[in-house]
């Protein structure tokens, strides 16, 4: 198990990748064109079409809220949730609806069921999944929470041959085949050779890993800097 100390500052390398803030940025609201995902919001970015982002407002809005300022924007967001549970598209252009979003992301209560959330629907899996390979460094741990938060760990690691330390394999040689396959996916589609318009952008944070792969930081000593920022 991974220390706190530790945790924290992975997921602050992933907050920077996500929203631009070390803490995070829990009013964050993004629609990327091109991206499947639609709508994406929060600290670390859970999405209309799959699910997440329901499930995470649903969680908000089943709590007591007696802040009258909060409680106005909360209706609103309460308006939206069949929409956003059925996955309905217009409400990415649903002004009303990003406002309030925006707006809520200053409230503690949403903050502390971000947290929450993020922590079971992300970190929780991606430390399971970190310690069955037999990982143990944290910029192990770092580069496999990123790919839950991103998205499609499984489908990278089986387009590179080598093993994981549970398999007889060597921590530092899996981590760096991964860095560089996920890399090469988020550039290609490796059945068609075509751009994949929505993750293009998201090369960096791989470029981001191979910096620290290099400086050989595999313990996350601070302080490092993580596209400008200086984390410490």
């Amino acid at each position: 198990m991974i220390p706190n100390d530790k945790k924290r500052l992975i997921q602050a390398i992933v907050n920077i990748f996500e929203t631009d803030e070390p803490a995070g940025d829990y009013g964050n609201v993004t629609l990327i064109t091109g991206d499947s995902g639609g709508l994406t919001y929060g600290r670390s970015q859970t999405t209309l079409a799959y699910g997440g982002l329901y499930k995470l407002l649903a969680d908000y809005c089943s709590r007591t809220q007696t802040n009258p300022t909060w409680a106005v924007f909360t209706k609103v967001v309460q308006r939206y949730l069949p929409q956003i549970k059925a996955g309905d598209e217009s409400v990415n252009d649903a002004r009303e609806l990003i406002t309030a979003l925006k707006t809520l992301g200053h409230d503690p209560l949403m903050q502390q069921v971000q947290d929450e959330f993020f922590d079971r629907q992300y970190w929780q899996p991606a430390a399971s999944a970190t310690e069955l390979m037999a990982l143990t460094l944290p910029l192990s741990y770092a580069v496999v929470y990123d790919s839950f938060v991103h998205g499609s760990f499984n489908r990278v690691r089986r387009m590179f041959p080598e093993v994981p330390p549970s398999k007889g394999g060597k921590e530092a040689a899996w981590v760096i085949a991964y860095v560089h396959a996920r890399r090469y996916w988020l550039l290609t589609d490796t059945l068609g050779g075509k751009p994949y318009t929505a993750d293009d952008a998201c090369v960096y944070r791989m470029d981001e890993f191979i910096k620290m792969i290099q400086a050989g930081n595999w313990d996350l000593k601070t302080p490092f800097t993580v596209r400008g920022y200086q984390l410490n």
